[in-house]
């Protein structure tokens, strides 16, 4: 299941060699650090703690994204105020990331997030969203949903008429690569290297004392 939240883990999205290394390696030592967890064998028998801090490992290797998310967010949030500029400024063939609430002609209450695709540059944002078939209409500090074209591409992403824009999220500046995350990861295997070190020793030593006795 974590092809889901991490495709790298696929192939997908890696850059370079190195790039493809790292998430080689870190995807071997994660199912390595699983089957110990699971197994309750490190290179000694594992406490209970160990284990934990072991699957730790496993979801940070497989998963380093969601540490650095909580750390930089991916995206920064922009009053619905903004609505009609961002769609102007908005690039050639453009996404823009908002989020609606509403009742939907069924009567269920509904709040999600939908990434509107803004084709080509126009004249201003109405033209723009005329063209994906999206009316809108300032009302204080939201944007509401005026009308939705049938057939169109609104109506495809589910916007209905009296949906409200309550906010929109842009992609934040510049953040810390994700595999940064690795480091504490490894950090914690050699934390429980250590503390199982000692025990791997003196098993070692009593096993060699029952060879000299026998």
């Amino acid at each position: 299941f974590m092809f889901i939240f991490n495709t790298q883990i696929l192939l997908i999205g890696i850059s370079d060699t190195f790039h493809l290394v790292l998430t080689i390696v870190s995807a071997t030592v994660a199912s390595m650090m699983f089957a110990a967890a699971t197994q309750g064998f490190f290179i000694a028998k594992s406490r209970i703690h160990e284990n934990l801090i072991l699957l730790l490992v496993t979801f940070t290797l497989f998963r380093p994204g969601y540490w650095m998310d909580m750390l930089y967010p991916p995206f920064e949030e922009v009053p619905a105020t903004e609505f009609g500029r961002l769609v102007e400024e908005a690039p050639r063939n453009g996404n823009l990331r908002v989020w609606v609430e509403g009742m939907s002609l069924e009567g269920q209450d509904i709040s999600k997030g939908v990434l509107l695709p803004l084709g080509e540059k126009a004249g201003n944002a109405r033209e723009r969203l005329g063209a994906i078939g999206l009316t809108t209409m300032a009302l204080g500090d939201q944007v509401q949903v005026a009308a939705v074209r049938f057939g169109s591409q609104a109506e495809k992403l589910g916007l209905e008429q009296g949906y409200n824009i309550v906010r929109i999220e842009l992609p934040s500046g510049e953040r810390p690569d994700k595999e940064w995350m690795y480091i504490p990861a490894f950090a914690l295997i050699a934390l429980v290297w250590a503390m199982q070190k000692p025990r791997q020793r003196r098993r070692e030593a009593e096993r060699t004392a029952g060879r000299s006795r026998a």
